[in-house]
């Protein structure tokens, strides 16, 4: 006669069926959280419409004083001191701005869907960051504008092109933004050859060219010297990557990093990601691994989009 451990069998059952019920339960936690994102995902797109309509009754009495200007303002065509740019930053840039500020808070918090939206305002978010950097200039714009606004930036990917230039490197050959387009781009603007914080700066550069390459980043450093002089500083301070010659520092002006009270060239490092747009402009001497770093947060924010 086989003997059995009446506890045991006892354990053992209940061990079955706390397995049972745990499993139930998971189930049930499973459609409830499927469910949960489903309601989320209506939530999101209700909140997303509320928000479409909010805006559009926001600017209904400015877009009204607009009709008598040409639909098809760009804002290229305008001075920034002309009455017809000064209107459209009194009646669509400056009631667009608060609008969104909020909108950027509400994506942060996940509460819209970004997508659904930037299909919506795609056209009017790139025509409100134009004339915001026409109006402010870049610099300014990314600090006083960009930085309340810097997630949709992000994600919509808004059209702050890059100046195109033609320069000539120390390579022999002119260098043009637009031929450069499918790359990213490093500008290193210095004011002068042989000084030692120059030196320091590019040489830093040089050593994480590699680094830099594998990146798919082109550098170039950029200063006012004539090509003789930038080509023998280049082979004496042995660095690898090319220098572009900007006279009277033309191309440093369109990027903001030029003293203007003195004929220098201000310390500054831009980057232009491969659809001509700039991702990073910063003053001074940041490191070569913040540059790497901002590339590669770039390429995961374009392929995550």
């Amino acid at each position: 006669m086989v003997h059995v451990d009446v506890g045991s069998a006892a354990d053992w059952a209940q061990a079955v069926s706390s397995t049972v019920v745990l499993f139930f339960i998971y189930q049930q936690m499973k459609q409830t959280n499927t469910q949960m994102i489903q309601n989320d995902d209506q939530e999101r797109y209700r909140r997303s419409w509320e928000f479409v309509k909010l805006y559009r009754e926001e600017l209904r009495e400015f877009e009204k004083r607009l009709e008598k200007l040409d639909c098809d303002f760009n804002t290229q065509d305008y001075a920034p001191d002309t009455p017809e740019f000064c209107t459209y930053v009194q009646n669509f840039f400056r009631p667009r701005m608060h609008l969104y500020v909020l909108l950027n808070q509400m994506v942060m918090r996940q509460e819209v869907d970004e997508r659904m939206l930037f299909g919506y305002l795609e056209e009017e978010f790139n025509k409100f960051v134009e004339i915001g950097i026409k109006h402010y200039g870049l610099v300014e714009f990314k600090q006083e504008i960009g930085s309340k606004i810097n997630l949709l930036l992000t994600l919509w990917g808004s059209q702050i092109k890059a100046p195109d230039f033609s320069l000539e490197a120390t390579t022999g050959q002119n260098i043009t933004l637009s031929s450069l387009a499918g790359s990213y781009v490093v500008l290193v603007f210095y004011p002068a050859n042989d000084s030692p914080t120059c030196n320091k700066q590019l040489n830093e550069f040089s050593l994480n060219t590699t680094d830099l390459l594998e990146t798919g980043a082109r550098v170039f450093g950029v200063n006012t010297a004539p090509v003789s002089k930038s080509r023998s500083y280049c082979t004496r301070q042995r660095l690898e990557f090319p220098i572009l010659s900007d006279p009277g520092g033309i191309t440093a002006k369109k990027y903001k990093a030029f003293l203007g009270w003195l004929p220098f060239i201000k310390r500054t490092v831009v980057i232009i990601d491969p659809t001509g747009k700039i991702c990073f402009h910063e003053r001074g001497t940041p490191a070569p691994k913040n540059v790497i770093e901002c590339i590669r947060n770039s390429k995961m924010a374009i392929q995550g989009s």
